[in-house]
């Protein structure tokens, strides 16, 4: 999944740094990009957030619930073996 941050402002224009918590242990420490993705390894429900904090020390946060669904049994692809036939020579 992709969080996206990138809407987040300071009223006074300071810089922003973006903390992400996917809820499954996987964090991502403050950083200067807004954008954080994440693949989860287990199916279940988590609660994904990230902390905006200016450099006034001022946080805001905002919380998803994201629900992982286990993958439904496929079908798998097999290869047919491949019957060749043998190549004459072109005749001149």
């Amino acid at each position: 999944m992709t969080a996206d941050a990138s809407a987040s402002t300071d009223p006074q224009g300071q810089a922003l740094t973006y903390a992400f918590d996917f809820g499954d242990g996987a964090t991502f420490a403050a950083q200067g990009n807004p954008v954080a993705t994440h693949s989860y390894t287990t199916a279940g429900t988590f609660a994904a957030t990230v902390t905006v904090r200016n450099t006034s020390g001022l946080t805001d946060t905002a919380q998803q619930t994201i629900t992982i669904t286990a993958p439904q049994p496929g079908y798998v692809a097999r290869r047919a073996p491949v019957r060749r036939r043998p190549q004459r020579a072109p005749e001149h």
